[in-house]
């Protein structure tokens, strides 16, 4: 292992890691360049202007600490496309190799003020993880080859965000990983299917316990594999990144899948990438004090690293505060995907009514809503209206203070929002009453698809939300 960390170098990783990652900004920022008025605009469903007028009656000092984000300068729907526009220009930047260090810092600052007041359409793990694997980036992108201590903090990264997804699978009790049945349901039950997912599905059935065995493989043991020199690592990458090409072509994750790859460059030496064509970073050279600085920097993320996996076995209270101080940073964050297996999918369809007789189904470009409409890929991208409502499928609305805004901006007609819909039953001129009903729906055999041409069927489980209208006096008509 130490003559490994002496003899091996890591340039073709570094430069790698660094492109991949600008792509992943990139991805995030045009997907979120077609939602972002939609959903935080002054006529969105969550405006960031109300988020603030609130943030600021309640914190007042030390207020960039405790909400790090650029909109307290100001939070209106021109702010929101510049930030993105800046955004999108800086991710090329790093992408085409322009000082790529200043401008990862950049996507961090600009990625980090959508997240601390963009919840719950930007809570997703893989948002506090793109702010955490881009911090990284940052530092291992200022000098060219990368220090060594910022790469073992890479490793280590690596070893806590893989096999932390398998331990909370372990210590949630989840009965479907207990009993090895989780991926029986994985493929029809995740939040955004695509084809890959349903030919899956049919497949997976009858190998479902060998197919979960896999996973637990893949996230329990492989992560070891980086403590058994470079070619340990090599097989550590290479097996994850099978795992993550998988994941990418039965499923809709966004970009969390090529983030994770992109997590896997670091482990790689010069020796198995040379053969690539000769890579380079616009970084400074070794230099003595930047080195000392760097690898510092470094020891420090490799102890936070350790810290925050032992967090997930004992409360280190001692720590608390520095990681309370931490949290608003994400600089530092625990991970655990699919941690409970949801083994139905539940999915909520609005319906619009002028009369409160007549009802018509508002369809959505990327969730299951109509029968014969295929389940299709959008990743690396991410609709996050259409994730947020699988999550409210599993809620009550009554919970959920945004589903009843979204309903709400319907009814106005708002034509930010409208953008979400493929279908708008209600072109000209907004329904009186929005409704939403509750189905269950299950992936079709490749028998009934044949039959019917429809890649779903799905039984009514009744109202979700009654009937709402902007006129309190009137009521719709069952």
């Amino acid at each position: 292992m130490l003559e490994a960390l002496t003899a091996d170098h890591y340039l073709y990783g570094q430069v790698i890691f660094i492109k991949l990652l600008g792509i992943c900004f990139l991805a995030a920022f045009i997907s979120l360049s077609q939602q972002a008025i939609g959903l935080f605009g002054s006529r969105g469903i969550t405006p960031i202007e109300d988020f603030m007028h609130i943030a600021k009656q309640k914190i007042s000092d030390q207020r960039y600490f405790i909400l790090p984000t650029f909109f307290w300068y100001r939070s209106t729907d021109q702010m929101i496309k510049s930030c993105i526009l800046l955004s999108i220009i800086s991710s090329f930047c790093v992408i085409l190799n322009v000082l790529p260090a200043l401008f990862l810092f950049i996507l961090c600052l600009l990625y980090l003020s959508f997240l601390n007041v963009g919840a719950p359409f930007l809570s997703y793990q893989w948002d506090s993880l793109l702010i955490e694997v881009g911090f990284l980036g940052f530092l291992m992108s200022m000098q060219s080859p990368p220090p060594m201590m910022l790469v073992i903090a890479a490793w280590l990264m690596f070893f806590r965000f893989i096999l932390s997804s398998g331990i909370v699978k372990i210590l949630s009790g989840c009965p479907e990983w207990r009993s090895l049945k989780a991926m029986q349901y994985h493929f029809e039950t995740q939040p955004l299917p695509n084809k890959g997912g349903y030919f899956c599905h049919q497949w997976v059935q009858k190998f479902a316990k060998l197919t979960t065995i896999g996973v637990f493989f893949l996230e329990l043991i492989v992560p070891f594999f980086i403590f058994f020199g470079s070619l340990g690592r090599l097989w550590a990458a290479l097996l994850s990144m099978v795992l993550q090409v998988f994941i990418m072509a039965t499923g809709n994750y966004a970009f969390f899948n090529l983030l994770t790859i992109a997590i896997c460059f670091p482990l790689i030496p010069d020796a198995y990438l040379d053969w690539l064509p000769l890579l380079s970073l616009n970084a400074l050279k070794p230099h003595l004090i930047s080195s000392l600085i760097l690898n510092l920097l470094g020891v420090c993320l490799i102890l936070l690293n350790a810290f925050v996996f032992l967090r997930l076995f004992y409360r280190l209270r001692s720590l608390d505060k520095i990681f309370k101080w931490l949290a608003p940073w994400h600089i530092v964050n625990p991970y655990g995907l699919f941690a409970v297996m949801t083994t139905q999918r539940n999915e909520v369809i609005l319906e619009g009514s002028r009369d409160g007789v007549v009802w018509e189904p508002y369809e959505f470009y990327w969730k299951p809503g109509a029968l014969e409409n295929a389940p299709r890929q959008i990743a690396p991208l991410q609709p996050r209206l259409d994730w947020q409502m699988w999550f409210a499928a599993l809620d009550r609305y009554q919970n959920i203070p945004w589903f009843h805004q979204l309903m709400v901006r319907m009814l106005q007609g708002s034509s930010d929002v409208m953008v979400f819909f493929k279908r708008n039953p209600f072109p000209d001129k907004p329904p009186r009453f929005i409704r939403a009903l509750l189905f269950q729906y299950h992936f079709t055999s490749f028998e009934e698809r044949q039959a019917t041409g429809r890649w779903w069927k799905r039984e009514f489980k009744g109202f979700y939300a009654p009937p709402l209208s902007l006129r309190v006096d009137e009521n719709p008509t069952e």
